[in-house]
């Protein structure tokens, strides 16, 4: 990577870092990392539908899919801020309505329209939809630790990985990760976790932060290589080239995406304990 290279990655990752970090801050009248993610929402639909249609089985409207793939995202943002639980019953009418119009798609493969029409509301919309919830209904503490320790995990892991790297990972999908990458990814983010534990006055039991740190290891990289294998599947190196010297808002998000609904379960879990 060349120094100029290095520059436009490391500023860009720095205003990256201070708008989430902002949006998870201050609120309006809710939080206004619900405006950050659904920005972001939006732009990863976009990415994601225009990738698939570089498939040769899918044929879609990429800006069109984004807008109505946002319903998931927009009915977290009601239930979690404004309390608006009715919009759980419209949104599946909403999917009856696209799977009525699959019907009148007179293209070759219409079932693979549909599946991936789905699996963008389902795999961007929704997790990025669901940081409402964890932002509302948990400590904000919380939600800073799920983006930080994701960005330790990611740097660990590419560290380690790039010092001692031999035993390949999952090499059909990602050649690069290695799972000497990954265990100094772990272990960079137990120590950011045992961090978070310290700086927060140890109200929570030091476990509990220890569980998240693993969980979101685990599940991070798989949203790392699902992305991965989407990417080799439609043989593109980036999903966008909105964030210079990153690629696209999929390229940041992709731990994010599954690795939120597995936090805010086990917040949930820990909750009712």
């Amino acid at each position: 990577m060349s120094i100029s290279n290095l520059i436009t990655r490391t500023c860009t990752g720095a205003v990256f870092v201070a708008v989430i970090l902002a949006g998870i801050y201050f609120q309006s009248p809710w939080h206004s990392l619900s405006l950050v993610a659904g920005l972001a929402a939006f732009v990863g639909l976009l990415e994601f539908y225009r990738m698939g249609n570089l498939h040769q089985d899918i044929q879609l409207p990429a800006c069109a899919m984004a807008v109505l793939g946002m319903f998931p995202y927009l009915a977290c943002v009601l239930h979690a801020c404004l309390q608006q639980d009715w919009i759980w019953v419209v949104y599946p009418v909403v999917a009856i309505g696209i799977y009525i119009a699959v019907l009148y798609d007179k293209g070759p493969h219409p079932i693979h329209n549909l599946g991936f029409i789905l699996m963008g509301q389902l795999l961007v919309a929704l997790p990025l939809g669901m940081l409402n919830f964890l932002a509302e209904r948990h400590d904000i503490i919380w939600t800073y630790a799920l983006f930080v320790l994701i960005w330790v995990n990611d740097t660990g892991a590419y560290l380690v990985g790039t010092l001692l790297g031999k035993h390949r990972l999952f090499e059909r999908v990602s050649p690069k990760k290695s799972w000497e990458g990954s265990l100094g990814g772990l272990v960079f983010t137990w120590i950011g976790a045992l961090l978070f534990w310290y700086l927060t006055g140890e109200q929570q039991n030091c476990w509990q932060w220890f569980v998240l740190a693993s969980l979101i290891v685990v599940f991070g990289t798989y949203g790392d290589l699902l992305e991965s294998l989407l990417k080799r599947s439609v043989g593109v190196k980036d999903s966008g080239n909105i964030l210079p010297g990153h690629g696209g808002v999929l390229d940041r998000f992709d731990s994010i995406l599954v690795a939120t609904p597995v936090v805010l379960c086990y917040l949930e879990i820990i909750r009712m304990l």
